[in-house]
């Protein structure tokens, strides 16, 4: 097991009910040692992750690490203009998010967003520029037109997906197997 868990897990989205599993906290607490579960109420766990990933994207990281977003429509902190102290330096929530989604690859810190809905929130400071990779289940053409440069609304449905890559053509593939 590595010295400290490399996956960050920001559940944004719980699902707290008898009848649907919540994956990303059954995962969390199979493999603590490689999952770090981040504790989203309140915000002040999220406020220590985003200054010490922040910080972290000034040096390489001696093993790449994850950000997993799983909600991003309900992150409201990582939207919010306040200030939190990162490298000795006071910057807003949403600025430290994109600069570890700006800088954080570079020096091997990855992210991976959910979001349910495609909204405008993800296309706000050129966000979606910053992501190569993207995957596209059933949405409008118009969305599907905005998030992957896909015209052919056809294309996705209820059975497939269009895996984005920016280096690449589109490629279609069936939900639930691999691109």
């Amino acid at each position: 097991a590595p010295e400290k868990p490399f996956i960050h897990l920001m559940n944004l989205k719980p699902l707290n009910d008898s009848y649907f599993v919540d994956i990303p906290k059954m995962l969390a607490d199979e493999l603590p040692a490689y999952i770090d579960n981040v504790n989203c109420a309140g915000g002040e766990d999220i406020n220590e992750l985003l200054a010490g990933l922040y910080s972290s994207c000034n040096d390489p990281c001696p093993h790449d690490e994850y950000l997993l977003v799983f909600g991003y429509q309900r992150g409201e902190k990582l939207k919010s203009d306040s200030m939190i102290s990162c490298a000795g330096t006071d910057v807003s929530c949403a600025d430290a998010f994109m600069h570890v989604l700006e800088k954080g690859p570079a020096n091997g810190i990855h992210t991976i967003i959910w979001q349910d809905k495609f909204r405008g929130d993800i296309t706000e400071d050129s966000m979606l520029s910053r992501f190569d990779l993207r995957i596209a289940f059933e949405m409008t053409a118009d969305n599907l037109l905005s998030f992957i440069m896909e015209d052919n609304a056809d294309s996705v449905d209820e059975n497939t997906a269009v895996y984005y890559n920016a280096l690449y053509d589109n490629q279609r593939f069936r939900v639930y197997q691999s691109p």
